[in-house]
Order: structure tokens, then sequence, then C-alpha cells
């Protein structure tokens, strides 16, 4: 980065104007995986008119998979510097066709189906700091303003959901991963304190927070 920086300020006018060198955090992961997973027995969730669908159905067959899009995280690895945990969250647009009657046409209906994997790699080590605006968890946090209606118990704490499709789609995550949406949205507790009550590490509830925060994002705009 730094040679191309000068090979084009060598070329232009101002060349020696500036006065202090600037460094770029790229971001960068040297190490790699290339991992096969054969998934199976997923769990895929349908619209209530196409779970209506499914649940009169004679035969299924698979049309087509598609992944729709895929979430990372990544954080550092405690006292392996260098190290980086890497989360991945696939999700997948799954294809179905669905035959009411052998002899019927079959009808098509498309559904939502989550995959989490993990990796640890080698990203270099650094004393770089990184600022960010993100403006996600924002209307993350306005779809949680809302109370009432459908109910979850967190440490012994009734936790009352009142938007249908928030409730729907908590309901779709792992319980840990609803606990500690809950936990920081609802009850307004840091990862810190989470951790504390969950008896998990803080890196760990930092991981599951980000994880589910993109499980919960793709269930809303989708539909669980």
């Amino acid at each position: 980065m730094a040679d191309n920086y000068e090979t084009m300020n060598q070329e232009s006018p101002n060349y020696g104007c500036f006065k202090e060198a600037v460094c770029i955090d790229a971001s960068r992961v040297y190490d790699s995986c290339g991992d096969k997973d054969c998934l199976e027995d997923l769990r895929v969730y349908f619209s209530p008119a196409s779970q209506a669908v499914i649940d009169q159905a004679a035969q299924v067959r698979m049309r087509n998979v598609d992944v729709l899009v895929v979430y990372l995280g990544l954080e550092p690895v405690p006292f392996h510097k260098g190290f980086y945990s890497v989360d991945m969250t696939f999700f997948f647009e799954v294809t179905l066709d669905v035959f009411q009657t052998p002899a019927a046409p079959p009808v098509t209906i498309s559904g939502l189906s989550v995959f989490s994997k993990n990796v640890v790699l080698y990203g270099s080590e650094g004393n770089v700091k990184v600022f960010s605006s993100d403006g996600s968890l924002d209307e993350l946090e306005q779809g949680f303003s809302e109370s009432g209606g459908q109910s979850f118990r967190v440490l012994d704490e009734i936790i009352q959901v009142n938007d249908l499709k928030l409730g729907q789609a908590l309901s779709c995550l792992l319980p840990q991963e609803w606990a500690i949406i809950l936990l920081r949205y609802f009850c307004d507790m840091r990862d810190g304190k989470i951790a504390s009550r969950l008896g998990m590490a803080h890196s760990t509830v930092h991981r599951k927070r980000k994880r589910a925060e993109a499980k919960l994002r793709m269930l809303l705009e989708t539909g669980p």
C-alpha cells in the first residue's frame, strides 16, 4: 500500500508536499481455509401460508438452494496475538416443489435457512485503532422499543415482546441468542454485564450477539 501511494504521488505535481505518513488498516487476514461442509438437518423457516401448504403435502422435492447473504464477524482470540476468530453466518433461500396429491402439479414455495460456522485464522499483529459508524443497530433498537405480546423467560424474568413479527423472529433464534438480544435491548445491559449474568466470557457474548443480530435482521426482512 505504501509503495503504491509513493509511486502515485511521484507523478503528481504536489509530490513531496505531505508532511505526515498515513497508515491504512486494510483488515487483512493472511491465513485461509478451504473447508467443505455437508449441511444436513438444517431447519427451514416458512411463511404461515407456505407452512400450511407444507403441512398438507404428500411429497416434497428440493428444487434449488441459493445463498442470499453471508454475514462475517471478526474478533481477536484472547492470549493469541495475531489470531482472529471469524464467524460466518450463511442465509439460504430454499426452493421446494410441493405435491399435495400424486397427480396434481407441484406448488413452488420458498423458505429461509441459516447456517453458522467459526474458524480461527491468522491476521498479523499491529496497534491499529479502528473508528466506524454503523446505523444498523439504531434501527434494531427502534424495532425493540415496543412492548407486550409474546413472552420470553430470561434469568427468571419474563420479558414481553408486543410486535408479532419480532416475537416470531426471536423464537427462531437459539435460546442463548435471544436471551442475549433481550438482555441487551430490553434490559439495557452491556456485553460485560450480560457475560457476568450468564456466566460467559465477554468476547463470547459479543460474538454471539453480533451473530444473533445478523440472523434477526435477516429474519425480520424476509419473515420467519
